[in-house]
This record gives C-alpha cells, sequence and structure tokens, in this order.
C-alpha cells in the first residue's frame, strides 16, 4: 500500500512539473505573438473608481505609457471620452464639439468602413494594435489631415475592455514639398495607401 502511495505521489508530481511548464510556454508563446507583457497589460488597468472618474492628460499618459504622442480616449461605443489639448487646438474643435461626439463622424466617408473595421478587431483581441491607417480626420474648417494610429485597450479589473485609446500619428504632408497643398478630401482609397506607400 505504501509502494502505491509513493507512486501516485511521484505521478501527481510529474502531473503538476508538466502542466506548469506547459502553462509557461503558452505564456510567452501568448507574449510574443500579441507583443505586449504582463507588466504593459497591469499598466492598462483601471479600478471600478478610476472607470467612471474624470481624468487629466497626466493621467491618461501614465496609463498608456505614452510621453509625447497626441491621443483621444474612446469609450467602448466610439463615443470621444478625452482628447489631448494639443490635437483640440490643431483642429480647430471647441472641447463641447468633441467629447460625447462619435469618433467615426469625424472620419472621411471613404475611409470609414476601413477604420472601423479595424477599430472593432481591436476591441475583440484586446492588444495592442499599431499600423491602423492611413485615414482623414474632418478638422473644423472641414478639411483632413491624414493619420495612422495605434490602438492601446484600457481594461477593469475583470479584463473587460473599458475604454480605447487612440493614438494618433499626423502624415498630413507625406512626401513634402508641393503635397502640403493637396486637398486630402477628394483622395481616395487607392491614391490615399499609394501616397503612404512612396513616402515609405
Amino acid at each position: 500500500m505504501t509502494k502505491f502511495l509513493l507512486q501516485q505521489k511521484y505521478i501527481f508530481i510529474a502531473i503538476c512539473a508538466v502542466l506548469t511548464l506547459l502553462s509557461s510556454v503558452i505564456f510567452i508563446v501568448g507574449e510574443n505573438h500579441f507583443g505586449f507583457d504582463s507588466n504593459d497589460l497591469k499598466a492598462f488597468v483601471l479600478s471600478d473608481e478610476q472607470v467612471d472618474k474624470e481624468h487629466n492628460e497626466d493621467f491618461y499618459r501614465k496609463l498608456i505609457k505614452n510621453e509625447k504622442d497626441e491621443f483621444m480616449i474612446l469609450e467602448t461605443d466610439v463615443t470621444i471620452k478625452y482628447v489631448t489639448s494639443k490635437w483640440r487646438e490643431k483642429s480647430g474643435y471647441e472641447e463641447d464639439c468633441l467629447i460625447k461626439k462619435n469618433f467615426f463622424s469625424f472620419v472621411h466617408a471613404s475611409d470609414l468602413p476601413f477604420i472601423a473595421n479595424s477599430m472593432l478587431m481591436a476591441l475583440d483581441t484586446k492588444a495592442v494594435k499599431d499600423g491602423i491607417g492611413p485615414f482623414r480626420i474632418k478638422d473644423s474648417k472641414d478639411q483632413y489631415s491624414l493619420y495612422m494610429a495605434e490602438s492601446v485597450p484600457v481594461f477593469d479589473k475583470h479584463g473587460d475592455v473599458v475604454l480605447l485609446a487612440l493614438i494618433l500619428r499626423d502624415l498630413s504632408n507625406p512626401l513634402g514639398g508641393n503635397d502640403e497643398e493637396k486637398d486630402l478630401s477628394t483622395v481616395d482609397r487607392e491614391e490615399l495607401e499609394n501616397l503612404i506607400s512612396m513616402a515609405n
């Protein structure tokens, strides 16, 4: 009987060791595949109290670990919760023209299916997604600026996405020179993507 229990003990230890090893491999592969680690993930989590609270730019910058780029904070239904003051001034909007408005209402109609699909993917995968774009955002004078973006999901303590940070990189004049005067509102999707490819 003692010999049988001893064998059972060793089998149990072996199973635990295999499961521990397997979980470590899955975690490492997951980190490499999605491009973020557990430390990053913890940085994007809000407590219950913080979810409903209004926050300033400094708070959001620390939360999403971004020191310089302009960004928007979107609710999961893509209504705008926060916009950096520098981007707001550049685009010419008063704060009340942006806050609680649907982000898609500022995106060029030709880019809308593309950007909407990218945002849905970002919400579904719950991962940081870079290289969203190019897409155009309309300013207060109905002129368009060209952007690429990175989306950073912000989670609650249950692991659900509660906000999406959209980090914006202005590409309005990708080729320089005379293209500065180009009316981006008249450019179709194919030409827009060719323009970005030429600039790269």
